[in-house]
């Protein structure tokens, strides 16, 4: 089996994170219930796995024995994290339980936890699993002199905090380069097409170059009709004889492999017509062009000692350029001529020549871009997704364990747009994708971490590949059958099981209840159960401790939410669109991050609105208030301005966003110097409106 380069510096800085000694609560756990020196072994032995993961990391470019090494030991890594996940679960629990007894009778508060039923089994599972985790890697530990790896000091994976200062953008670059005279040439042609050209085609390639696969796709393209034939030399025979003494213009999308043998195969049914042009790659200036537009901060700078290095490295194509660029811009310059002399350019490759710069590419990302990164092969090529999507999954796999999580992954996710790992989706400003070869590398990156299900129904070792798998997809498709699943039985160190497209996540599966085993998923994080028909959540929803975003986005059917829904004392992120459920939300007193309430042109009663409370959720950063976008004679803008008014927030919050609100005028609130916080504001299609509040006394207004 071929692994890619393994990097686990942000394992073990997560592992390292959770038992640091400001996670007071762990500690405070484990010396309760005598497991305070079971942590302080694995602890210990992390740290002497950790002194020889830089040797390690280098090594493994060359010796498989070593990149096998760490194969096993990010499995382990990973039923590591698990575990101590499971000790910071017990103590969210217990936190809960303290504060629902606070009014009970003194006789409950005088016995604690440790020698209830529950807490002696606890005590006994977790100090077995300590040991068997910790033993574990010892056994991998002691691997490490036999390799041969050496104590070195440093960090891992050639990181610097330098990325973290570097300006980015997420606005498309729109200049070309190297490409006037083509356009011109194009233009020109595409004039001459309809009167010159007796056939045209255009193809997509991407990066699998299947000759039989591209030559069925031009004949298919050109007849406009189904081939059913299955050998190659039919079907160019057949292509050969449609274009036969005819002039054609085939364009061949998205190009990337330079296998002569491949191309010489392709091109032999096209010689019985006339011959074509050839596009040049970039020019060694062109190249450049690219490169300094992406590596260089100051525009005047000018590195020439790299110049012939980098035409040479990039080879003419844009991707490489700008991926290159990107690499270099977030570095110091005196580390340069190190990086283009690495090792990895003269590694093995496929045969897509630009792999070598992306593989270079993700070797320097700093341990937590690289897991972020890696993480992204769980999606489909050319899967669409949005910024604020993406980094609530990271928060949910504890790639974010601290401080403003939304604000530092919002600075991961810049990051990898500005080193070409992401790229805007042309139709939609809010979207994202991958490159082929960049979702190729995420593949590569994250090795059997990441399971997902195709179409198919079956596909050969499938239940094999996801025994291993932590992260895993499916394909909705329009029906689903219970076939399609049984691979997921084995899946049982899953950590996440997306359908995509996630949004809707689960509309037409007409799910209509839950089962109380909800409440068995303590490590859940995220779980979105929008549009489907579910009347009312199992009480054990609340046992869900760690859960941070809970979407309930047009459940219709949604009556009621549990009588402990408070116990969600993580929760950040809420969308809810039925207004019954508004002034359940007083329930949420720990609600942090964002809050979507839709649907609100059906409030009748002001006073739900008032018995949210939103002025009391001091931790709430973002606010969504939507009414219905329809302004019909149903409408009553005066009660929707009473809503409004009651719907006023914390003076802490930091967004607002108002649409399609009927009322005249906005409540006196909306604008109020109280709100200095206030860092943007959105009204959108207030249509009545008649005037806009005096925005003008919010200071920190951007």
């Amino acid at each position: 089996m071929v692994f890619a380069e393994i990097f686990l510096g942000a394992f073990f800085q997560v592992l390292f994170d959770r038992l640091a000694p400001r996670a007071r609560d762990l500690w405070n756990l484990a010396s309760h219930e005598g497991l305070e020196k079971k942590l302080e072994k694995l602890n210990n032995v992390l740290l002497t796995i950790q002194s020889v993961l830089v040797d390690a990391e280098q090594k493994q470019l060359t010796n498989n024995a070593v990149k096998e090494w760490l194969h096993d030991l990010r499995h382990l890594s990973y039923d590591a994290e698990d575990v101590l996940d499971e000790f910071s679960t017990e103590s969210l629990k217990r936190k809960v339980i303290s504060q629902r007894q606070a009014g009970t009778s003194k006789i409950k508060k005088l016995i604690p936890a440790r020698l209830t039923p529950n807490g002696l089994v606890f005590r006994q599972e977790m100090g077995s699993k300590i040991k068997k985790i910790t033993d574990r890697l010892n056994d991998v530990s002691n691997r490490r002199n036999m390799l041969g790896l050496q104590n070195s000091e440093g960090v891992a994976s050639g990181f610097t905090d330098y990325w973290q200062r570097t300006p980015t953008t997420s606005l498309p670059d729109n200049r070309f380069y190297g490409r006037d005279d083509d356009k011109k040439n194009i233009i020109d042609l595409l004039l001459a097409v309809k009167d010159f050209f007796q056939i045209k085609a255009w193809v997509c390639i991407s990066i699998e170059f299947d000759v039989l696969r591209i030559t069925k796709a031009i004949l298919e393209e050109i007849t406009l009709e189904s081939c059913d034939l299955k050998e190659l030399n039919p079907i160019q025979r057949k292509l050969e004889e449609v274009l036969a003494l005819k002039t054609f213009l085939i364009i061949l999308d998205d190009v990337w492999n330079k296998n002569h043998a491949l191309w010489d195969a392709l091109k032999r049914p096209f010689m019985a017509g006339a011959q074509g042009s050839k596009l040049q790659h970039l020019s060694a200036e062109d190249c450049w062009s690219i490169f300094k537009k992406h590596a260089f901060e100051n525009e005047g700078l000018t590195v020439k000692f790299i110049l012939e290095k980098v035409i040479d490295k990039c080879r003419g194509l844009p991707l490489a350029a700008r991926t290159l660029g990107g690499l270099l811009r977030s570095k110091h310059v005196d580390e340069w001529e190190h990086i283009l002399n690495s090792s990895i350019w003269s590694l093995p490759e496929g045969e897509n020549d630009i792999f070598p710069v992306l593989r270079l590419s993700y070797h320097y990302l700093p341990p937590e871009l690289k897991r972020c990164f890696a993480y992204c092969a769980i999606f489909p090529q050319d899967y669409e997704f949005t910024e604020s999507e993406l980094v609530r999954l990271w928060m949910a796999e504890g790639f974010i364990e601290h401080g403003e999580m939304e604000e530092t992954g919002g600075k991961y996710f810049r990051e990898l747009v500005s080193r070409s790992f992401f790229q805007l989706f042309s139709n939609d400003d809010s979207k994202y994708v991958m490159h082929d070869l960049i979702h190729e590398l995420g593949q590569w990156a994250a090795g059997e971490t990441c399971f997902r299900k195709e179409d198919h129904v079956e596909e050969p070792n499938e239940c094999q590949r996801i025994t291993r798998a932590r992260h895993s997809s499916y394909n909705r498709g329009e029906r689903v059958g219970i076939k399609k699943f049984k691979a997921f039985h084995e899946g049982k160190c899953l950590r996440s099981f997306l359908p995509l497209p996630i949004n809707p996540s689960l509309s037409g599966y007409h799910i209509s209840e839950l089962p109380d085993s909800i409440g068995d998923l303590k490590h859940l994080r995220y779980l979105d159960l929008s549009y489907t028909l579910i009347g009312s959540l199992p009480e054990s929803t609340s046992s869900l401790y760690n859960l941070q975003s809970f979407i309930l986005r047009d459940c219709s059917c949604l009556k009621k939410l549990p009588s402990r829904i408070c116990n969600l004392i993580n929760l950040r992120h809420l969308e809810i669109m039925h207004v019954e459920l508004v002034s359940e939300l007083i329930n949420f007193k720990s609600l942090r991050g964002s809050l979507s309430i839709s649907n609100l042109e059906t409030v009748t009663d002001a006073g739900d609105a008032r018995d949210a409370h939103l002025n009391e959720k001091q931790s709430l950063n973002d606010l969504v208030l939507k009414w219905n976008s329809n302004f019909d004679i149903s409408r009553d803008a005066a009660n929707e301005k009473i809503v409004l008014d009651m719907l006023r927030p914390n003076e802490k919050l930091e967004e607002l966003s108002i649409k399609y609100y009927a009322g005249v005028e906005f409540p006196l609130w909306l604008g109020d110097i109280s709100f200095s916080n206030i860092k943007s504001i959105s009204l959108e299609n207030c249509e009545n409106a008649t005037c806009l509040p005096p925005l003008g006394k919010l200071s920190h207004l951007k």
